[in-house]
């Protein structure tokens, strides 16, 4: 009895419990449950920069924006103040300086004395050699382009009339330069023409010893 006994307690002690082979493809284990990691408190920060930098960079192009607009209405009534300018010279130089003026170029004709206004004040500041040959060729060189001027169709047709004025530098060789107008009619045909007129003219005007600004009237009277 005791010798059957012992056999078997050495037979269980031998004997292993089989275990189950482990597979060695991880893609054929089952996942239950994932368990999603909280982001550190390092990301979240990185998060803030990232989403601050976006925030300023268009406050930035916000402001750009904003300084562009500024500029160009700055720009525009630049533009306007300075067409303005141009368009009341005449009047204001006129207005101005009529008196000084008459006080001191008493025997000059009518016709220069007009031209002589345009100047104003700057007048007295010229040599007395510009001073002469303004005097003495102001109306000439106004005959001369009244001369050349042709009255555009569309502004007999349409019955413009009116007068601008003109500016230049006359130089000793004949050439002009600078040509612009500085007092607009109403019409902008009448004014372009008058730019054609002058580069038209301009070969017959008698030259001066130097370089010397003109300014004349251009007059446009419907008969």
């Amino acid at each position: 009895m005791l010798l059957h006994i012992g056999l078997v307690s050495i037979y269980q002690a031998n004997i292993k419990p089989i275990q189950p082979d482990k597979p060695n493809d991880k893609s054929t284990q089952q996942i239950r449950y994932v368990k999603l990691k909280k982001p550190k408190i390092a990301e979240k920060k990185i998060v803030k920069k990232v989403v601050k930098k976006i925030e300023k960079n268009k406050k930035k192009k916000q402001t750009n924006k904003s300084k562009n607009k500024t500029a160009k209405t700055k720009q525009t009534k630049k533009e306007q103040n300075n067409t303005n300018s141009d368009n009341n010279k005449g009047k204001l130089t006129l207005k101005l300086t009529d008196e000084s003026l008459n006080t001191g170029l008493e025997n000059i004709d009518s016709k220069t004395r007009e031209y002589l206004l345009l100047y104003g004040a700057e007048y007295f500041s010229y040599d007395d050699e510009t001073k002469r040959y303004l005097k003495n060729n102001l109306s000439t060189i106004g005959a001369i382009t009244q001369r050349y001027l042709r009255y555009p169709a569309i502004s007999v047709k349409t019955k413009q009339s009116g007068q601008n004025i003109v500016q230049f530098y006359l130089h000793p060789n004949g050439d002009i330069s600078n040509l612009k107008i500085i007092g607009h009619s109403r019409y902008t045909t009448l004014d372009k023409n008058s730019y054609k007129t002058i580069k038209l003219a301009y070969k017959d005007y008698p030259t001066p010893s130097q370089k010397t600004k003109i300014r004349i009237y251009v007059k446009y009277i419907l008969r």
